[in-house]
């Protein structure tokens, strides 16, 4: 590959991101490359020495994809595992290993930070510190032998206030690299961009100062430090701006709040603060446990929806109406099943043969079909299994919804 130096990205300059080795790549070599036929611009990883980093034999990268497939803007190759970013400033000529060490999500935001003279490391994700085994990746560990007491601060975007698995991750990254000293911060929410690259990007030479004075300061981390007070923390901070918000950020605000609320349900005392700051913001206290509710539905819709691809529609909640949710199941099967002899059949081996309650179940739960879900009394949703009481209320909804189901006809002589 051959870098080109007319890349850019806001934030970052073209010839830094040379410097960083960062090329453009077509989707016939993407394919080779990382195994995805994707044009994109691929991050080359090195280590604290400036040799590429190896995952299987192969040097690892990372791909960003110029066509997002929905939320996925990045891609690695399949099977490879998590691996930690050091951009030029860790492993180059003009090193710059000064505290404190900044942690963010994604390549780019690193670069920006870099060049900007900032020590920066990126993550894939929130927990791509980890390997396999819930260790540190190799190029952490390497790169806290040979810095002295280190000082981290964990960085995220705006929306990450609102976002419980950003201060639990938060958390475990402390406990892992402990004794150093870890620091959990984001992007401000009156901040002019939504993550640290963007900051830069419109900030220009206002941008170090403007650092300093808004993002050295969150949730210390130390050995009484849980993720909800973490969380708690971070949102605190935020308050005076989320009270002075108005139309659809403030709206905004209030789903955030909600979401916020239900990642923190084991946190009875962190979720009643986060309440009451809704309730600054005008939603009373009954109607936000009702959003509350409803946010943690469909979170673990989305969560169990990841078993079928992201397919929301296959996840069935059994909480619902009977004729709602028999209607649903039919729906998603209708088109590789058949309705024959009013019998929900299957084909094979040329023949039609007929489901019972029991050889429903494995054939609807399964993750070719549906996944279940139930909501318990407190509103709290939570993966279940299907039984054979709730097919034969499958089967007893045929005829009341037989449209979804292919009928058959046969002619006889």
């Amino acid at each position: 590959m051959t870098t080109d130096h007319r890349l850019s990205l806001p934030g970052v300059s073209a010839d830094y991101l040379a410097k960083a080795k960062v090329d453009r790549i077509e989707a016939n070599s993407a394919f080779q490359f990382c195994g995805i036929r994707e044009s994109g611009m691929v991050f080359p990883y090195f280590n604290f020495h400036g040799e590429a980093v190896e995952d299987g034999g192969i040097e690892f990268a990372r791909l960003r994809l110029d066509q997002p497939r929905g939320d996925q803007k990045y891609h690695q190759r399949s099977g490879s595992a998590p691996h930690a970013y050091l951009p030029p400033s860790i492993w180059g000529e003009d090193k710059n290993l000064n505290n404190p060490i900044l942690v963010v999500e994604g390549e780019k935001k690193a670069l920006a930070l870099a060049e900007e003279g900032f020590t920066a490391i990126a993550l894939g994700g929130f927990y791509n510190f980890r390997d396999g085994t819930g260790e540190l990746v190799p190029e952490i560990v390497e790169f806290l032998h040979y810095v002295q007491d280190p000082f981290f601060i964990f960085l995220g975007d705006q929306d990450v206030v609102f976002n419980y698995q950003f201060s639990h991750a938060a958390r475990t990254f402390g406990q892992l690299v402990a004794p150093a000293s870890v620091l959990v911060s984001c992007v401000p929410l009156a901040a002019p961009g939504k993550g640290i690259d963007d900051c830069r990007h419109a900030l220009g030479t206002d941008f170090k100062p403007w650092m300093v004075e808004h993002v050295y300061s969150g949730a210390v981390i130390d050995s009484k430090s849980t993720a909800g007070s973490v969380a708690w923390e971070l949102l605190r901070l935020q308050v005076p701006t989320l009270v002075g918000m108005e139309g659809v950020k403030r709206d905004e605000a209030r789903r955030g709040l909600s979401k916020l609320a239900a990642g923190l349900r084991g946190f009875p005392l962190e979720q009643n603060n986060v309440t009451e700051t809704a309730e600054k913001l005008g939603v009373g206290r009954n109607i936000f446990k009702r959003l509350v509710k409803q946010e943690n539905r469909r979170s673990v819709m989305e969560n169990v929806a990841e078993e079928l691809g992201g397919d929301t529609s296959k996840v069935i909640d059994l909480g619902e109406q009977p004729g709602t949710w028999t209607r649903d199941v039919l729906e998603v099967v209708g088109p590789q099943t058949y309705l024959f002899g009013d019998n929900l059949c299957d084909l094979s081996g040329g023949a039609f043969k007929p489901h019972t309650p029991a050889s429903l179940v494995p054939r609807l739960d399964s993750k070719d079909c549906c996944r279940f879900v139930r909501v318990n009394s407190s509103g709290e949703a939570s993966r279940t299994q299907l039984s054979e009481k709730e097919t034969r209320l499958v089967l007893g909804a045929l005829e009341q919804h037989k449209k979804f189901l292919q009928p058959v006809k046969t002619l006889a002589q």
